[in-house]
């Protein structure tokens, strides 16, 4: 969840460049959308 509203405080995932993550996604989301794209992330592991 932190990665999605502050990727750049949070850090890079070792492997990806940084800057991957748009700075405002996390921004854009509504809470609805957030919750549902942090559940849906979740099932990728």
């Amino acid at each position: 969840m932190r990665k999605i509203l502050d990727p750049a405080g949070a850090g890079t995932v070792a492997g990806y460049p940084k800057g991957v993550m748009p700075p405002m996604f996390g921004q854009t989301l509504t809470a609805k959308e957030f919750v549902d794209l942090v559940a849906f992330v979740m099932t990728l592991k």
